[in-house]
């Protein structure tokens, strides 16, 4: 096929990846009683700080968040109680705190928008780099997975924002173009949800040189911008980190809403969990074991990661196979929920990569299959077909015990197997003609900062 036209068609199917998106994320927030419950908490949040009141002490915010027209959510007060028990780090407030300024209504609508629109410039950023290597896979990809993301837009979650400012930095990092930009957005990520995208971070670091100095300082900003919203909250909230581990552990209590455990499985509905102890409690419901379990691997898989990085210098196509197996990794060894998983949008521009040097041979279509996988069981309209299909049907025995281990291992298993795939390809490019010893980073004319 014409490249010009492969390039066509890959574009016009992102643009009808992007509609749909924007159409039924808006269509799910329609569908709900509960608009935005998320964004509306972490906004009461802020809005505590400016009244001198506890965000972390459930009485003081939910007092806030009714005072400033939080409505009770379709879950009943049982679900406002549990989203009450604020757990995010006083270094959230850097993005939440312009918001206070106007009405809890009118800032839902910007952070509506800002989550869709930064999610498009992620997705066209993809795109980008994949449309030089593979046009038609990367335009297919991005339109499927686009067109199944609207959680993004519909929850409200920190992670619509921190995901895609986390992939906007890491991509004007890596590509040197509007550099300034990008490190703010990794900065800001940093501050909403850290560990959505420690690992992308991390990457930067390990690719030395100019990258690594714009992974410094984007460290330092999120650092220098955050204090005095950490040391505002110790002086209001100076008992924060107790009430907050408190919250962590009556989330994640057996039967809790954050539990992992088999417990939960079928109350999940399409938020499903991507972290590995969601599979390993299924073995043994106990969190020391499935903890220590998952951080285990985790922390073997980074450590090959890293021990194959030291001392050289990644090439372009080593950084976006590294970003790929980054962003896999980065939703197995804590609490994600199937939100977070957007991030895998980052394993397109590696896919087109494998697909372009070898798409007749086993690398390039496995490339395409466990990046398609991947992409597909984090979806959202199949769970959403899957669960609405067998939701009046009663099963039993067998059939009841295979139903509940399709709700339980699929997401967080295949997830993992898209992390190790990657981590097997990356430590095949560093060892191959990936990377040039030394730490000098070469000049790029089109840098700029």
């Amino acid at each position: 096929m014409n490249q010009d036209k492969a390039r066509s068609d890959g574009f016009l199917l992102i643009c009808l990846g992007a509609l749909t998106f924007v159409a039924l994320g808006f269509l799910m927030i329609l569908s709900r009683k509960d608009q935005g419950l998320d964004f509306r908490i972490a906004y009461s949040a802020a809005r505590c700080l400016i009244e001198h009141r506890d965000p972390y002490d459930q009485a003081d915010l939910l007092r806030t968040y009714t005072e400033n027209g939080g409505t009770l959510p379709q879950d009943g007060i049982e679900a406002l109680r549990s989203e009450g028990l604020y757990i995010y780090l006083p270094t959230i407030f850097i993005a939440t705190m312009p918001l206070v300024i106007v009405p809890m209504p009118v800032a839902y609508v910007v952070w509506t928008a800002a989550a869709a629109l930064s999610f498009l410039t992620a997705a066209w950023m993809m795109w980008s780099i994949g449309k030089e290597r593979a046009p038609i896979v990367t335009g297919g990809l991005l339109c499927c997975y686009l067109a199944n993301s609207g959680s993004l837009i519909s929850t409200g979650n920190a992670a619509s924002i921190a995901l895609s400012l986390g992939i906007i930095g890491a991509w004007s990092i890596l590509r040197e173009k509007w550099v300034a930009v990008g490190v703010l957005c990794l900065a800001l990520s940093l501050a909403i949800k850290p560990h959505d995208s420690a690992f992308l971070w991390l990457v930067l670091i390990l690719c030395g040189g100019t990258i690594r100095k714009r992974a410094v300082q984007s460290l330092s900003v999120m650092a220098c911008g955050s204090l005095p919203f950490v040391v505002w909250v110790w002086y209001i909230a100076p008992r924060w980190m107790a009430e907050m581990r408190v919250h962590l552990a009556v989330l994640s209590a057996h039967g809790a809403v954050s539990d992992p455990g088999p417990e939960t499985v079928l109350n999940r509905g399409t938020l499903t969990m991507t972290n590995l102890q969601a599979a390993f409690s299924l073995a043994w419901d106990d969190p020391r074991f499935y903890n220590a379990a998952s951080y285990g691997i985790c922390i073997c898989m980074a450590s090959v990661a890293i021990a194959v990085s030291v001392r050289r210098r990644l090439n372009e196509d080593a950084r976006w196979v590294a970003m790929a197996f980054a962003a896999a990794l980065t939703l197995l060894p804590v609490y994600h929920r199937q939100y977070d998983s957007k991030l895998l949008i980052l394993t397109i521009p590696a896919c087109a990569l494998l697909w372009s040097k070898s798409k007749r041979g086993g690398i390039g279509k496995t490339a395409v299959v466990v990046t398609g996988l991947g992409l597909l069981v984090t979806s959202d309209l199949p769970w959403a077909l899957y669960l609405a299909s067998t939701s009046k049907m009663h099963f039993s025995g067998i059939a009841g015990r295979l139903y509940f281990l399709s709700l339980a291992l699929p997401v967080p298993s295949v997830v993992a197997g898209v992390a190790l795939f990657y981590l097997g390809i990356y430590v095949r490019t560093v060892w191959s003609d990936g990377t040039e010893r030394g730490t000098a980073e070469p000049t790029r004319t089109a840098s700029s900062s």
